[in-house]
């Protein structure tokens, strides 16, 4: 085996996930694998690669000089077990493991799986599998030997309680849910979204369409302990959020950069809130960054965790695979989230909380209609006039209106601090601020492009009531035949 590169055999897949832990290399011909895995390094690694990783002897001391937890090789059968997660899919028994201090445990069984229906529960220590004591292995180890082909049989033996059990399961084609979903109490609908693989966006539709169907009057999207997935399922499923959009920027070790938009599907028409916590990460970190740099939705929980890289897969002349990081990834803003993460704009620290107060949020009375005909001075709210003075008026093509009028049609909170020149407004967790003279708008922690500023007219403070707005996660249309600017909330 030779260390040319056969880039026919590059699969761009361009994954999003956090790294999976192969287990020891000890192959014949490991020199002509490590010199292959050397080549790939220098033609694709995002960043220069480190002399002591191309002066290793072993794949595994290849990967342990990159100092890069998202890197790593994996053999043929690993591969295998790899794609078969991504792809939602593969025959077991329908249950998740892991490694605690006792041993290799039960974490959740899947509903009408093999596992259930065997009785098998979450909190199980497996002792055994097909006779062979496997207390002192690895969670990785005792998948792999119970996993096999759809039809076989295996028997699992466990501890419950102090006492020990044994049953046959026969094994079938597992899949597994990227969604769950139901209604809240007031209406308000609630999408678990548990990663990003093949069939997320599908399932992410269903869920909507159901939703809708039952009247809900607002969403919680719940990105909590999302690690990730496939990045192209990442945009298809912004798509029914932040629809026709540059969702993220990829960017090259060449630094150049790919804008990638997500499709064009129909608004979703719900107001939103979404959760997010430390297993927030990846492409759901994609999706949240994107949410909330567009100020779509506000994010509800604590700071995310961080991994902005894109991983490559490189198939080797072994069959097994390189999983390589080629990219980093940018929000549409251009921050960068890697090592960062993403703020909440609503920090909720206690989790028992953190659905409550999303709910709570989103179940909020808002008006479904503003409308503003500058020209007339009249302000309408879902067809009910309000009075707000002064008047707002159309200056350089935009339409302004005063401070006080955000707060006596959303009930936003609304501060002029006249020593900074600064206007701040409140609506919920979002805080928005302009300062006189100065271009841009802060939106939490983030600035924002604007070309309409603050206009002082005496003591009088008007704002853009667009870009206003549009901050707080609200559409706007300009009606050229009414002369009326539509805000929906």
């Amino acid at each position: 085996m030779g260390s040319k590169p056969r880039l026919s055999r590059y699969i761009v897949l361009l994954l999003l996930l956090l790294g999976l832990v192969a287990g020891p290399v000890a192959l014949a011909g490991e020199g002509d694998l490590v010199q292959e895995v050397k080549t790939y390094l220098r033609l694709f690694y995002v960043d220069p690669v480190p002399e002591a990783a191309l002066q290793a002897n072993t794949v595994d001391q290849v990967m342990e000089a990159l100092k890069d937890p998202y890197t790593d090789y994996l053999p043929p059968e690993d591969y295998q077990h790899f794609m078969e997660t991504v792809s939602g899919r593969y025959s077991g028994v329908g249950m998740s493991l892991e490694q605690k201090e006792a041993g290799v445990v039960v974490v959740t069984v899947l509903p009408d799986s093999p596992a259930q229906k065997a009785g098998l529960a979450g909190g199980d220590l497996i002792v055994g599998v097909n006779g062979e004591d496997v207390q002192g292995k690895t969670v990785e180890q005792v998948s792999a030997l119970i996993r096999g082909e759809a039809g076989t049989k295996v028997r699992i033996a466990f501890v419950r309680d102090g006492q020990r059990f044994e049953v046959e399961v026969t094994r079938a084609v597992i899949h597994l849910p990227s969604t769950s979903w139901e209604v809240l109490e007031g209406d308000i609908g609630y999408l678990k979204l548990n990663d990003f693989y093949e069939e997320a966006p599908q399932q992410v539709e269903q869920a909507l369409e159901e939703l809708k169907s039952e009247g809900v009057k607002g969403l919680v999207l719940d990105l909590r302990d999302n690690p990730g997935g496939l990045l192209q399922s990442a945009v298809t499923v912004g798509g029914y959020f932040i629809p026709d959009v540059p969702i993220v920027r990829v960017v090259s070790r060449q630094g150049e950069e790919e804008v990638m938009r997500t499709p064009k599907y129909e608004p979703l028409g719900l107001p939103v809130v979404v959760l997010v916590n430390r297993g927030t990460a990846s492409a759901a970190e994609i999706l949240a960054g994107a949410i909330q740099d567009y100020s779509f939705a506000p994010l509800v929980g604590t700071r995310t965790f961080g991994k902005g890289t894109v991983q490559s897969l490189i198939e080797l002349s072994n069959g097994g695979v390189l999983k390589l990081t080629t990219a980093r990834y940018l929000t549409p803003l251009g921050r960068a989230v890697n090592g960062h993460g993403l703020e909440p704009d609503l920090l909720v620290q206690d989790p028992e909380r953190q659905l409550d107060a999303a709910r709570e949020f989103v179940a909020r009375e808002r008006p479904h209609l503003i409308q503003v005909v500058p020209g007339r001075g009249e302000v309408r709210v879902d067809g009910r006039e309000v009075a707000v003075s002064p008047s707002p008026f159309i200056a350089g093509g935009r339409t302004y209106v005063p401070l006080d009028f955000f707060a006596a049609t959303l009930g936003a909170k609304v501060e002029w601090q006249a020593g900074a020149q600064k206007a701040v407004l409140r609506y919920g967790p979002l805080s928005v601020e302009l300062v006189a003279g100065e271009p841009g708008i802060r939106v939490g922690d983030r600035v924002g492009q604007t070309d309409a500023g603050i206009i002082l007219q005496g003591a009088q403070v008007f704002v853009p009531l667009r870009a206003v707005s549009e901050a707080f996660g609200a559409t706007v249309e300009w009606n050229a035949a009414s002369q009326t600017a539509e805000i929906r909330p």
